[in-house]
């Protein structure tokens, strides 16, 4: 783990990668299903989200097929 730290991923409780998401793609989710964007609407959505990201299941898999990719089949 040495190694990792030095490249900063050392650490559990420091993330490594993060995201922010803005009103703007809340308007853009909105316009793209087709759906006026109304401050009544974009709360729902805002509120309709919460949490769509908590399951990392395909997350992770995604970076098992990275390493396998990188790194090969074990």
């Amino acid at each position: 783990m040495e190694k990792a730290s030095k490249i900063g991923c050392g650490h559990v409780e420091q993330p490594w990668y993060t995201e922010n998401w803005y009103m703007e793609d809340l308007e853009n989710a909105l316009e793209g299903a087709g759906v006026e964007v109304t401050e009544e609407n974009m709360n729902k959505l805002l509120l309709g989200c919460r949490g769509i990201f908590g399951d990392k299941t395909m997350r992770n898999e995604m970076l098992a097929d990275r390493a396998r990719e990188l790194f090969g089949e074990e």
